[in-house]
C-alpha cells in the first residue's frame, strides 16, 4: 500500500500485542475492498498539534478526557492510548498523569506514569482537589453559626435525636458536628474542643 510510505513515525510504530487489538477494517472509497487501518494512524489522526500541547479532537468524557473506541473491548482513555503507542504497557495499577495538566492533552512527553496516590497528590498540587466546605458547597442545611450553637446545646446536654428534630437533619449529622467528622473547619466558640 502507498498510505504506508505517507504516514508520521508515530503512526508507522508497530502496534504491539496485548494491547487491545492490532488493526481496524475500513472499506476503501477508492478499490472498494477492506483495508487494515493500523490504530495509530486512527490515532494520532484525531490529535490537534501545538506548540505546547496535543490536543485530542476526537470524543471526550464529561471531565474533558479524550475517549478512543477500542473495538469490541470499549473505551480507553486517549492519554493511555497515546501512552501504548509511544512508550510501551502500562503496569497493572499505574495512571497515566499529566504534567500539563490539560485533560485533552495527548502528547507524550506531557505523559507521566503514576500511582492511585500519586494523582491524588498531583491534583492536590495543581490546586483541582475543590471540595467545598460547609456553606460553600451549595446546598447546605446549615451555617457555621448553627454548627456552633449545635455544639452549644449538645455541650448542655441535649440528645442528638432532639438537636436533629431542631434543625431538621438526621441525629447523625448532629453526631458527626459535635466529634468534628462534619463541619471539622468550624473552630470551637471557646477554642479547641477539649477530648
Amino acid at each position: 500500500m502507498e498510505a504506508v510510505n505517507e504516514r508520521d513515525e508515530a503512526a508507522n510504530r508497530p502496534w504491539r500485542p496485548g494491547l487491545f487489538g492490532t488493526n481496524i477494517s475500513r472499506n476503501d472509497k477508492e478499490t472498494g475492498r477492506f483495508v487494515k487501518i493500523p490504530i495509530a494512524q486512527r490515532f494520532w489522526a484525531k490529535v490537534k498539534k501545538t506548540d505546547t500541547c496535543w490536543e485530542w479532537i476526537g470524543v471526550k468524557d464529561s471531565h474533558g478526557y479524550g475517549r478512543v473506541s477500542i473495538g469490541h473491548r470499549g473505551l480507553k482513555t486517549a492519554s493511555r492510548v497515546s501512552w501504548e503507542i509511544s512508550k510501551g504497557p502500562i503496569p497493572d495499577g499505574l495512571f497515566v498523569l499529566h504534567k500539563c495538566d490539560n485533560p485533552p492533552c495527548v502528547r507524550p512527553e506531557h505523559l507521566f506514569l503514576g500511582t492511585h496516590l500519586d494523582n491524588v497528590l498531583d491534583c492536590k498540587a495543581k490546586g483541582r482537589q475543590n471540595h467545598p466546605r460547609g456553606e460553600k458547597n451549595g446546598v447546605p442545611k446549615l451555617t457555621v453559626e448553627k454548627v456552633l450553637e449545635i455544639r452549644s446545646l449538645r455541650e448542655s446536654g441535649l440528645t442528638f435525636r432532639a438537636i436533629g428534630s431542631m434543625y431538621g437533619i438526621a441525629h447523625r449529622t448532629v453526631q458527626n458536628i459535635d466529634k468534628r467528622i462534619k463541619w471539622s473547619h468550624v473552630p470551637a466558640a471557646g477554642g479547641p474542643k477539649e477530648k
